[in-house]
């Protein structure tokens, strides 16, 4: 991660530092782009992991304000909660049915995936979770953060991850459509957002909430765009 450059100094060192769960999740995730990173371009791929780190990172600070016992837990889920997005789009590229999939999907819009491929990215999500043998309430997440209610494990864990997923879609950093957060106009509708995946939260807890991740948004994205960019030509890597 852009903030941890310099303090780890061999992989030991991160296994301790991250510890041996979310070590592993990171190296599955970077496998899985590594593998599929030949079908993309290098800002559809900086705009997945932006998004996958930004929605890690705020559904991590959801779990601290709500005093979700394992806050390190909602980092993991958030990170690779669109694995399947990244594998389906894939699949679309090689059996020819990426046509119209950009703009209708985006790991966004899993009735317009269904229609246009004949399955959604949580399902195929889903399938990699349990391929990997990843923790239940990691496979329930990536499996229903589009529809928390239908969780069969940790419903508050998804919804966490939900409303964080929720919160970079309205700021635009998104997966796939690389889009201007300047243009992304008013940001109104994560407030509803947040009220479906976290029910019973509150009007003013929401409200707090909201801005603690604009404080927190403000300041990660900065790190992610800067980081990132320093991180990839380190390794002789176009950013």
């Amino acid at each position: 991660m852009p903030n941890l450059q310099g303090q780890i100094e061999s992989v030991d060192h991160g296994v301790v530092f991250l510890g041996v769960e979310q070590m592993r999740t990171l190296i599955l995730a970077s496998c899985m782009v590594l593998d599929i990173g030949s079908c993309y371009s290098s800002d559809q791929l900086t705009s997945f992991w932006q998004h996958s780190l930004l929605t890690a990172s705020l559904s991590e600070r959801i779990a601290r304000y709500m005093n979700y016992p394992r806050p390190e837990n909602a980092y993991r889920a958030g990170l690779f909660h669109d694995a399947g997005a990244l594998a389906l789009v894939r699949w679309a590229a090689r059996t020819g049915s990426v046509k119209g999939l950009d703009n209708a999907m985006c790991g966004e819009s899993i009735q317009a995936e269904r229609e246009i491929l004949g399955v959604d990215h949580c399902y195929v999500g889903s399938l990699i979770g349990r391929a990997w043998e990843l923790p239940a309430e990691i496979v329930d997440v990536l499996e229903c953060h589009h529809n928390p209610q239908e969780s069969k494990c940790d419903r508050a864990l998804v919804g966490i991850v939900a409303a964080a997923d929720s919160f970079c879609v309205e700021h635009g950093v998104r997966f796939h459509l690389v889009k201007s957060r300047a243009d992304v106009g008013a940001k109104d509708g994560f407030h509803q957002a947040l009220c479906r995946s976290l029910p019973g939260l509150g009007n003013d807890f929401g409200r707090k909430l909201n801005e603690i991740l604009e404080m927190t948004y403000l300041q990660k994205i900065n790190d992610f765009e800067n980081g990132y960019a320093s991180a990839l030509s380190g390794v002789g890597i176009p950013a």
